[in-house]
């Protein structure tokens, strides 16, 4: 007869979960190498620790669409209040800042 109490479960052997909440708990084990310890943490604090804007130093592959969530229209092609690298969008034009000094833009049409 197969093991059904998760507390005897490898972790591996446990149910997936599909959808959250926010509210359940993560388990952490601090310093695995050393004297380790366990604590917990629940999805929303490891999510809400999540500075808005996050640096990614390696490739990022994208398997679903990439959504650009505010409109911004720059003052000019070398407004100098936006980041290097940006992508943005208006009713009209898809922008990137390719340098400190040039923003990039293509029309867009209906299709």
């Amino acid at each position: 007869m197969p093991n059904t109490n998760p507390l005897d479960s490898k972790i591996s052997q446990l149910q997936s979960v599909t959808t959250w909440n926010g509210e359940e708990l993560v388990l952490l084990v601090i310093d695995p190498n050393g004297t380790p310890t366990n604590k917990n943490i629940t999805l929303s604090d490891i999510f809400n620790g999540i500075s808005n804007n996050t640096t990614i130093n390696a490739d990022l592959t994208v398997t679903g669409n990439v959504v650009l969530q505010n409109k911004n229209t720059p003052m000019s092609s070398d407004d100098a209040s936006v980041p290097n690298g940006s992508v943005f969008y208006d009713d009209d034009y898809l922008y990137i800042k390719t340098s400190e000094t040039e923003i990039k833009r293509v029309a867009l049409s209906n299709f």
